[in-house]
């Protein structure tokens, strides 16, 4: 048995060691509040997707990327109808999904509605434009194949000028189709009145070494566009962006295959057309790349208030950006709104994570018997993501992390 001075000891160093536990206890509590509150996700109970966009809350370009397809229709859908109580008009482009097409018809009026896809081919870019507008719609959609030189809208003004003064109004099969290599004889035959002949054969002849370049031009538009584009059978039907938003319409195109830059580029171009005219537009991206199509492109890295997108896609990082960090990361810092989902690519699971940010973490460790009355313990601070990748990678198909620029906090639910 132990002296009294040993059992004084004894219980001395166990009522040290409980109050150094205590004490580690209350730290780590407080440490493990101080990472919570620097971490900064709120989390929530089951919500609706909906309930995270508030009209009249403002907002300019939203990304939704993974998880399941009907929360990112759902979620277009409340941004395109608060776009248009905020005066936008709304233009949907997408690759072949028939979903979307079924949902939008589902919540709005058929008179409201405008589809384009290859059961209702109506899509005319160039039906009710003036040849000015024509042409230019022509040369700044031209691929990298076809270089314009500047007198190729003489020859369009030219071949526009002899339909109109034939009693044809310009539209794409009646251009596609047009016997280029007979128009000068044409011209000189069927136009009546010769001042009228001689001005539109001069149009031709100062654009005719450009001829092999917009009949090149007008194959690929056809070749691309073929399974939307409007006939003289249906062109009573036929429409495009402008004409529906003239009607106050919502317009959806199926652009059918990434592959159709050209047909990318052309609707893209007459969304610019119509900001420049000060026309506001929310444009809806669903699974339609970015990548080689210029104007698109050009919208994307547009900063005009007129303008705001909405990009959907399983995977917006690699099947729109196609992993593209200066495009991406450009316009993700223009984002008002960040939603993001399930995703199985690591590389995207790490962009995500990093768009997220990060926070300072706070640790605790204990070093055994380094104190008198027990174990001892030290804290560390490292700056670490507020959201990991493997954790973007567990998350269900129904789980969201969303942040907005109007929050400094992440908010974190599971969709209903």
């Amino acid at each position: 048995m132990g002296s009294d001075a040993d059992i004084v000891g004894g219980i001395i160093g166990f009522i040290g060691s409980v109050v150094n536990n205590i004490n580690k206890n209350n730290t780590v509590k407080k440490i493990h509040a101080a990472n919570n509150e620097n971490q900064n996700i709120i989390y929530y109970e089951p919500s609706d997707i909906e309930a995270f966009f508030i009209d009249p809350e403002p907002f300019s370009h939203v990304l939704f990327s993974g998880g399941e397809e009907n929360l990112r229709l759902r979620a277009a859908y409340r941004v395109a109808e608060i776009a248009h109580h905020q005066g936008f008009s709304i233009v949907l482009l997408h690759n072949s999904n028939h979903l979307m097409e079924s949902f939008f018809q589902s919540k709005l009026p058929k008179n409201q509605l405008r589809i384009i896809n290859q059961n209702n081919k109506i899509y005319d870019p160039f039906v009710n434009l003036n040849n000015t507008e024509i042409c230019d719609l022509i040369l700044s959609t031209a691929p990298d194949s076809i270089n314009f030189k500047t007198n190729a809208k003489y020859y369009i003004d030219g071949l526009c000028d002899y339909l109109r003064k034939n009693g044809v109004a310009p539209y794409s099969e009646k251009l596609i189709k047009c016997p280029h290599d007979q128009l000068l004889d044409l011209a000189n035959d069927k136009i009546k009145n010769p001042a009228d002949a001689t001005k539109i054969v001069s149009k031709i002849m100062s654009g005719e070494s450009e001829r092999a370049n917009i009949e090149a031009y007008l194959n690929e538009f056809q070749k691309q566009s073929s399974q939307i584009l409007a006939s003289k059978q249906n062109l009573a039907q036929a429409t495009n962006i402008k004409q529906a938003i003239q009607h106050n319409q919502f317009i959806m195109v199926d652009v059918v295959t990434n592959n159709n830059h050209l047909l990318i580029n052309l609707l893209s171009q007459e969304i610019n057309n119509l900001i420049t005219n000060k026309q506001k537009i929310l444009l809806i991206l669903d699974e339609v790349s970015i990548n080689n199509c210029k104007v698109l492109n050009k919208l994307i890295e547009s900063n005009d208030t007129n303008l705001n997108i909405f990009i959907s896609s399983k995977d917006v990082f690699a099947s729109i950006f196609h992993s593209d960090e200066k495009s991406f990361s450009s316009f993700l810092g223009k984002t008002s709104k960040l939603i993001v989902s399930q995703h199985a690519s690591s590389l995207s699971c790490n962009k995500w994570s990093e768009a997220f940010g990060n926070y300072d973490r706070i640790d605790i460790s204990t070093t055994a018997g380094a104190h008198p009355s027990g174990n001892s313990f030290t804290t560390t601070q490292k700056n670490e993501r507020r959201v990991k990748p493997e954790d973007i990678n567990r998350l269900s198909n129904k789980d969201v992390i969303i942040m907005s620029q109007s929050n400094s906090f992440l908010q974190r639910t599971t969709i209903r």
